[in-house]
């Protein structure tokens, strides 16, 4: 009996372990590459417990979320807390969210739950999570006036285009940005609509101040960037000029991005990539510009042959910028 025991205990450790090593990978899917643009929201995301995979190892990154869904990945980054075990998975987050008196479809409709969420019901929601109660058109204002959001094609409340669902992979780089934004905490909405006047005003693109700031090993969280993709690679001081002289050459001016490639030492060559798509050659001289709007992200990569020697990836609108290769 008592080595029967003894086997059974075992069993149980192994069956943990398992567990324990398929929930560790599943902060990787098959259906997120390195390449994909939101690659760092959704490992960020699966980090935190935030979100989760499917039982094939995929994330299903283009597949439309769900109010319900949003709403418990909306508590889940803000708050920790553990809400009562339900007969539905999501009943628990709209009693959390009820009690806040945030403005959802599914409180009134049991079937909107499961329903694709539009971006207009996340201005909504997220605006009565700031402790603000603004509907329509003015909760869209008060996102992107607060900068917590940059619109979807632009950063304008049309551009926002509320009408449109969020795919999963939408959903997690807007919670991200909503941490990068300096939102930390869920508040309760009034019961009634908030003065008009304290609506900030939305930016205008043309004229903001936008400075480009490296993204390095000890802010590499605060900004939702995982910090073993920062200064990944050996250094290569051959070429580390040639880097340094390229960014500080970069500028922004009315909502454009302009960059000019520098001289890089022989056999050096250097490669420019928008939105995580193809690598195309650039050489010595050449400008680019880019709709700091309509662009997520630009990457530099600079090779000898096959091997990468330096890489810089700037994140747009933000300015932000990850070097690669570990730099003085």
């Amino acid at each position: 009996m008592k080595k029967a025991k003894i086997v059974l205990i075992v069993s149980c450790m192994t069956l943990t372990l398992a567990s324990t090593a398929i929930a560790a990978r599943m902060t990787s899917f098959n259906d997120v590459q390195q390449s994909h643009w939101a690659y760092t929201s959704i490992q960020w995301g699966a980090n935190q417990e935030i979100v989760n995979g499917y039982e094939d190892h995929t994330f299903k990154p283009n597949q439309n979320v769900t109010e319900a869904e949003f709403l418990k990945m909306l508590v889940s980054t803000f708050d920790k807390a553990q809400l009562p075990i339900t007969e539905k998975w999501y009943s628990g987050y709209y009693t959390y969210a009820q009690e806040k008196n945030w403005a959802l479809q599914g409180t009134a409709a049991e079937s909107a739950k499961t329903k694709a969420i539009t971006r207009q019901t996340v201005a909504e929601l997220v605006v009565g999570a700031q402790g603000y109660n603004y509907t329509g058109d003015q909760a869209v204002q008060y996102l992107l006036g607060k900068g917590l959001s940059n619109g979807k094609s632009n950063n304008t409340i049309a551009g926002y285009e509320g009408n449109d669902a969020l795919t999963r992979a939408e959903a997690i780089q807007f919670l991200m940005n909503l941490k990068n934004a300096g939102m930390n905490g869920l508040q309760s909405r009034p019961e009634q609509t908030s003065d008009l006047n304290n609506l900030p005003e939305i930016p205008d693109p043309i004229n903001s101040d936008i400075k480009f700031t490296e993204v390095n090993k000890s802010n590499a969280e605060e900004y939702g960037v995982i910090p073993r993709f920062v200064e990944f690679m050996e250094q290569d001081k051959v070429s580390e000029d040639a880097v340094k002289n390229f960014i500080s050459n970069l500028k922004i001016e009315n909502s454009i991005l302009t960059m000019t490639i520098p001289s890089f030492p022989n056999g050096y060559t250097p490669y420019i990539s928008v939105n995580k798509g193809k690598m195309q050659k650039v050489v010595v001289g050449q400008t680019l510009k880019y709709d700091i709007l309509k662009t997520k992200v630009v990457d530099l990569d600079v090779l000898v042959g096959v091997i990468t020697k330096q890489s810089i990836a700037i994140s747009l609108p933000s300015a932000r910028y990850i070097w690669g290769a570990k730099h003085d």
